[in-house]
């Protein structure tokens, strides 16, 4: 259980996704699943092994890693918000898992769990919203056993190079004349245009792939690999291209949630007016998504 002295923040995050629970399962499926499985495979899970997932959500990377450590293994996935828990637990059972993971609630900073009680420990998009992620890549380090693996992801663009200078050039184009609306950083920028300064517990940092990799080996792990994958998708409609960023930002959500509906009203409207200008003139809204992946072992 998280502590009565657990940060503001802490409790901000874990009531912001109880209630975007749903929408959260349904669109890291559609979006990160294919990230997911990219995770598992670089941290190899067989038969028998005990997984620990930190940051969970509503089980993306866990359900897949029970499928993998068959009965024979154990997967616990953790994680702070209790409406993420509940559907894990209820996807789960949906899909004869329910035997092999088990799903709680605790502080990634602050492990309810015994030392080198793991065989691997995965980690996908949760490091960097974590007020402390040194404590927290130490805990991981604790709780895996010697040579036990580590597979850690993080959001991230795509690597310098990975696109041709033809591809940048055509899209910062279409960006210039609006007709290439991206998100979250189009919501975050309208946000900062119409909204009024708003107060918020104190959020994380930005945590790069840089910081990442420095952060697994000052914590011990050896023999680290990185590598990246990711995909651009192309949303049909203003609304789905709303709830995209309202789901995944914690930046956007947290602001937004503290509005009341007469302050929310003239950032909608001027959100998809501008959504609808880009469609209507043959534009495109896109949610690039991707993370770079780091694999290792504790020494």
């Amino acid at each position: 259980m998280i502590s009565a002295g657990v940060s503001g923040f802490k409790a901000q995050e874990a009531s912001g996704y109880d209630a975007v629970a749903e929408s959260f399962d349904r669109l890291t499926e559609r979006f990160s699943g294919a990230l997911a499985e990219r995770l598992l495979s670089l941290a190899e899970p067989k038969a028998g092994d005990r997984v620990l997932d930190v940051g969970t959500g509503t089980g993306l990377v866990a359900l897949r890693a029970a499928r993998r450590v068959s009965s024979r293994g154990a997967v616990l996935g953790i994680d702070i918000s209790q409406g993420m828990l509940e559907r894990a637990r209820q996807k789960a059972v949906e899909e004869g898992v329910a035997e092999s993971v088990r799903f709680e609630e605790m502080d990634a900073e602050a492990l309810a769990v015994e030392d080198a009680s793991f065989d691997v420990v995965v980690s996908l998009f949760a490091l960097p919203h974590l007020p402390d992620p040194v404590k927290a890549v130490s805990e991981m380090s604790r709780v895996l056993r010697p040579g036990g693996r580590i597979a850690v992801g993080v959001g991230s663009r795509a690597p310098v190079g990975f696109r041709s200078a033809v591809r940048k050039a055509i899209a910062l184009f279409e960006e210039k004349r609006g007709r290439r609306l991206v998100a979250p950083s189009f919501l975050l920028e309208l946000m900062e245009r119409h909204l009024p300064a708003a107060s918020s517990h104190e959020s994380p940092g930005h945590l790069g792939p840089g910081e990442v990799a420095a952060l697994l080996a000052g914590a011990g792990f050896v023999g680290l690999r990185r590598s990246w994958d990711g995909q651009e998708a192309v949303l049909r409609s203003a609304e789905e291209f709303w709830e995209v960023q309202y789901t995944f930002s914690s930046a956007a959500r947290r602001r937004l949630t503290q509005l009341s509906p007469e302050e929310l009203a003239p950032l909608r409207r001027a959100f998809f007016e501008r959504c609808e200008a880009a469609l209507s003139s043959g534009g495109r809204l896109v949610y690039p998504y991707g993370a770079a992946f780091f694999v290792g072992s504790r020494a």
